[in-house]
């Protein structure tokens, strides 16, 4: 276990996976937590390391031992795991989940508790099955990947709001493990034509896997994070807060000045993207629509 800080230093840990851009918006972070505080309140932010999901629990008890005066979490699936092992510290998430309904807060605007933060929770699932469908025209049976535990109902998806296609058939299939997910989707190859990849642990945990996965079976999915468009896979349409590392600096910065977590509101999107990779279209052997590439707000193209 690494010592605490300092006496007068507060300690902020913040639990991310690792990665180049994980890295690179925890610099981002720390640049802007430090022009928001005075001198009076030295800080000391530390980047923990959470790619492997069976050591969750272990490196929050190794961590939480050292009494950091904020929590940073920058995935629900963390903030959970966070709250229920140090419930009295104050922490500030970034959630792809409903933050109500996961029991983080009581309130989007009050959320009560020591608990605040930033959620891309939208009723958006309808919305990426177009795009998917858009861009497979002749796609009927669309997999969608959950974390065992899961059901369907847990994505908030209104029927009402759902693509109107004949034959469209959803399978709802769940893995627990970067082994089970591989196993999933190549078993599931033979009957599924596309998928649509929810950022749940699985995603959170085992994304190389899951794209692997994806290519070995040659389908073509969409991704709630543009971060899987980037690394290949052939759809993202992520909802994001504007500058989110600062958002998380300005959040964590009031917590330090004196103000309650649970007074500070949850803060939501107001920012879309699609980002396209004709590199991953290729190579599935896939001529996307032009309508598809034009609406993109970014195309990867070697």
């Amino acid at each position: 276990m690494a010592p605490g800080p300092p006496a007068g230093e507060r300690l902020i840990l913040y639990f991310e996976s690792d990665s180049p851009p994980a890295r690179k918006i925890h610099a981002r972070f720390v640049q802007s937590l430090a022009a928001r505080l005075p001198a009076a309140i030295p800080t000391r932010t530390e980047f923990i390391a959470t790619n492997t999901g069976d050591a969750l629990g272990d490196i929050l008890r190794r961590e939480l031992r050292r009494e950091p005066a904020v929590i940073v979490a920058t995935s629900g699936f963390v903030a959970i795991a966070a709250k229920a092992a140090a419930p009295g510290t104050p922490m500030v998430f970034a959630t792809n989940a409903d933050p109500v309904a996961t029991g983080l807060v009581r309130d989007i605007n009050r959320p009560g508790g020591s608990s605040t933060g930033i959620t891309s929770a939208l009723p958006t699932f309808a919305k990426r099955v177009e795009i998917l469908l858009e861009a497979l025209p002749s796609a009927r049976h669309v997999g969608v990947l959950l974390e065992a535990g899961d059901a369907p109902e847990d994505l908030d998806i209104p029927d009402r709001t759902l693509p109107r296609r004949d034959g469209l058939t959803f399978h709802w299939l769940s893995a627990d493990s970067a082994a089970s997910a591989r196993s999933v989707i190549a078993a599931a190859s033979a009957r599924v034509e596309a998928w649509y990849i929810p950022y749940n642990g699985i995603a959170f945990f085992h994304g190389d896997d899951v794209l692997a996965a994806l290519a070995e079976a040659k389908r073509p999915a969409i991704f709630e994070r543009v971060k899987f468009a980037d690394a290949g896979g052939l759809l993202a349409y992520q909802h994001t807060v504007e500058d989110p590392a600062d958002r998380l600096a300005s959040m964590v910065a009031s917590i330090l000045q004196g103000v309650p977590p649970g007074e500070i509101p949850v803060v939501r999107p107001r920012r879309f993207e699609l980002v396209v990779n004709l590199d991953a279209a290729r190579a599935l052997g896939l001529t996307l629509p032009k309508s598809v590439v034009k609406r993109a707000d970014r195309v990867i193209e070697r």
